[in-house]
């Protein structure tokens, strides 16, 4: 006790009598500092495990350039095979005659046939080429106005009234044969005499003169050429020649 009646309170009896609202906060203060030591180790633990962004960026296209590699590796593997294959096979089909992915074609050969050419036309061009030109008699003759006629049906002709005569200045044919005189240039085939005459037939020439070329049918079918080489004197002498039917 003091001099004043009141007892003396022990520094444990002090400390007990702290407010209680101080107490909380240096409560809450402990707890505070608590959870932040807390948090902060937390913290750290967390940054010594963290891998930085820009590292992980850096792996994912290291792995991907990796991936790409591989792929591109087994592709030129493949293709590399590929080759190897057909180059095998080849080589193989040259030695035994078969080149692989390889055909022979064979050659076409094209006949072109040449048509005959027809200098007129009917039916009788398409009979022109099957006369022969094989020479039946050939020869001078002569003939003598209103003298007997020549039969070109025999060789050499004989006289006869009946088939080729020379009257009135005029050149006739009877019986079957038939006269034509050539207009074209140059000298006529025996095919183009056949169709000259069957194209052109007449049974009379008037007045024939020197240079004039006239085919001729025989009445047996036969076919010739008339060279008249003047026209004077009663006279109409010319170069014959007959071909066989």
């Amino acid at each position: 006790m003091t001099g004043h009646g009141y007892r003396r309170r022990s520094p444990r009896s002090a400390r007990r009598a702290v407010p209680s609202s101080l107490r909380r906060k240096r409560a809450g203060s402990k707890l505070t500092q608590a959870a932040r030591i807390a948090l902060e180790r937390r913290k750290g633990r967390e940054e010594g495990c963290r891998v930085p962004r820009d590292e992980l960026k850096n792996g994912e296209v290291q792995r991907k350039d990796h991936n790409l590699s591989v792929n591109l590796t087994q592709v030129i593997v493949a293709m590399i095979g590929a080759f190897a294959t057909i180059a095998a096979a080849y080589v193989a089909g040259a030695f035994t005659g078969k080149a692989v992915g390889l055909h022979a074609t064979p050659a076409v050969t094209v006949t072109v046939t040449k048509a005959p050419v027809a200098t007129a036309t009917g039916n009788s061009a398409a009979h022109s080429s099957t006369v022969s030109s094989s020479i039946y008699w050939s020869g001078p003759i002569a003939f003598t106005e209103g003298g007997p006629g020549l039969d070109f049906d025999t060789s050499p002709p004989s006289t006869d009234q009946t088939v080729i005569l020379y009257s009135g200045n005029t050149l006739s044919a009877s019986a079957n044969a038939l006269l034509s005189t050539w207009t074209l240039s140059g000298t006529p085939s025996a095919a183009q005499c056949r169709t000259w005459v069957s194209t052109h037939p007449n049974t009379n020439i008037p007045f024939p003169a020197g240079g004039m070329q006239i085919c001729i049918k025989t009445d047996q079918g036969r076919y010739g050429l008339l060279h008249i080489a003047s026209s004077a004197n009663n006279q109409l002498p010319a170069t014959a020649v007959v071909w066989n039917s």
